[in-house]
């Protein structure tokens, strides 16, 4: 997860990863749940709820499973799931995204 603080502010770029299904544990992704290989195909989605349909806001880019939010606004607030999915399960992770106005400098 980046940036590498806990509050989200307007303009911020945010970079979420999916738990590393398969691999070595990487501190940087959601808590792991590993999924045995092979190696799944991960999607994300905005607000997930009954049906996958893998829509995201615009400025959200998703390559190679790392989802990437840039010029972040109101219209990023919710919540992001990421689904990992190879032939044998399917894994889900979520991160909650709250954007906040950057304290002001005196």
């Amino acid at each position: 997860l980046a940036p590498a603080r806990e509050k989200l502010y307007y303009g911020d770029t945010v970079v979420l990863a999916c738990p590393n299904y398969g691999t070595n544990s990487d501190p940087d992704t959601l808590p792991a749940d590993p999924l045995p290989v092979p190696s799944p195909l991960v999607e994300w989605q905005f607000n997930y709820t009954d049906a996958w349909t893998g829509y995201l806001p615009a400025g959200a880019t998703v390559q190679d499973g790392v989802l990437t939010i840039t010029n972040l606004g109101d219209i990023h607030d919710g919540e992001y799931t990421c689904q990992a999915t190879n032939v044998y399960y399917t894994n889900y992770a979520f991160k909650v995204v709250q954007v906040e106005m950057a304290p002001s400098t005196v």
